[in-house]
């Protein structure tokens, strides 16, 4: 079909009729787009709701070496939209050699190697289960629920001490000390991820007090000072054990 229109489009009905030419169904129907050259629509069989999926394709390259490329589906582009970016790939494509497939594969495998904090903790507790005792482990799994619940679904690289620090203040609320342990899991976690090369050389986010503001910053957390300890040499611990 010749001259697409967005009333065209809406028009376009599967067509049981059709057969290749070894007489199988077709796995989709093809309609070109004259204002654009390679672009088409291509609609697919009905399904169970009864709809037909209607998506815009581009055909690229020389006729010995014809790709295909999807733009998207009908819906979430327009006709309009689909012929810009059709032009747009064939541009880049004829002018420049950038194959939109390899670009757009590219993009996939950086998108699926971005982890999730808590995708990123996965990986360091499986990296560590070797090396840390059970109750250093059991202290650690208490820090990773806490930052997992609070920003689980963030992309790691995208944590920022913006975040630690809200998180930080909320727990040093209830408990100072829990709140100083679990800054340090979070700087250990990246500090190891960055070794690692599973997220890029960035600001560690646990890094959330300036060594020149400490003493009146917000983030601080006051040591507990004891007044004795334990004199070893007058078998003062020993008398205690027994």
């Amino acid at each position: 079909m010749a001259n697409l229109t967005e009333a065209k489009i809406s028009k376009l009905r599967w067509d049981d009729s059709k057969r290749t030419k070894s007489g199988n169904v077709p796995k989709f129907q093809w309609h070109d787009d004259s204002a654009v050259s390679g672009h088409h629509i291509r609609l697919y069989p009905l399904k169970a709701n009864g709809q037909s999926n209607k998506v815009f394709y581009l055909k690229y390259g020389s006729s010995v070496d014809r790709r295909i490329y999807k733009i998207g589906p009908w819906g979430e582009w327009t006709l309009q939209g689909a012929r810009d970016e059709a032009r747009k790939i064939r541009r880049a494509f004829y002018d420049h050699g950038v194959d939109p497939n390899q670009t757009k594969k590219e993009r996939l495998q950086k998108a699926k190697a971005r982890l999730t904090v808590k995708q990123l903790v996965a990986e360091y507790f499986k990296a560590m289960d070797s090396e840390w005792s059970p109750s250093y482990k059991s202290g650690n799994a208490t820090h990773s629920k806490k930052l997992n619940r609070a920003y689980g679904s963030t992309i790691a690289e995208k944590l920022t001490k913006k975040h630690i620090q809200t998180l930080f203040l909320k727990i040093k609320a209830n408990s100072p000390s829990q709140a100083k342990l679990l800054k340090g899991f979070v700087f250990r976690l990246y500090d190891w991820a960055m070794d690692e090369e599973l997220v890029t050389e960035m600001a560690n986010p646990a890094v959330i007090v300036r060594s020149k503001s400490k003493a009146k910053n917000p983030y601080r957390v006051e040591s507990n000072v004891r007044t004795r300890v334990l004199q070893s040499k007058k078998g003062e611990a020993t008398k205690l054990f027994d």
